[in-house]
């Protein structure tokens, strides 16, 4: 199987020297670029590649960063709109109770 792996630290070095062990090609980035995982590739006989060249032809793609890393929108979509929404709704729920006979 073709994997390819986004990111080399604790979780990324790990997957790589597990499918590399099961007998996986495996093809790792970073955001550092292919030059700084010869370790990695001497280690494991992995193929680190540059990020845009990644995905070309893998069967699995696992993204092994850490949540900051990652921009927003990919997060959950309109992440801000759903800070608002939730913010309005609290701001409903916690508002005190009309007086009697107002029409709001």
């Amino acid at each position: 199987m073709n994997i390819a792996i986004i990111g080399a630290g604790n979780v990324g070095g790990t997957l790589v020297r597990r499918f590399t062990t099961l007998g996986h090609q495996v093809r790792v980035a970073n955001s550092r670029g292919p030059q700084t995982l010869a370790d990695l590739q001497t280690q494991t006989g992995v193929r680190p590649v540059r990020l845009k060249e990644i995905a070309a032809g893998a069967n699995a793609l696992f993204v092994a960063i850490p949540l900051g890393g990652i921009p927003t929108p990919a997060r959950g979509g309109a992440g801000r709109y759903a800070a608002r929404r939730r913010r309005r709704r609290h701001q409903q729920l916690c508002a005190p109770p009309a007086p009697p006979g107002s029409t709001y």
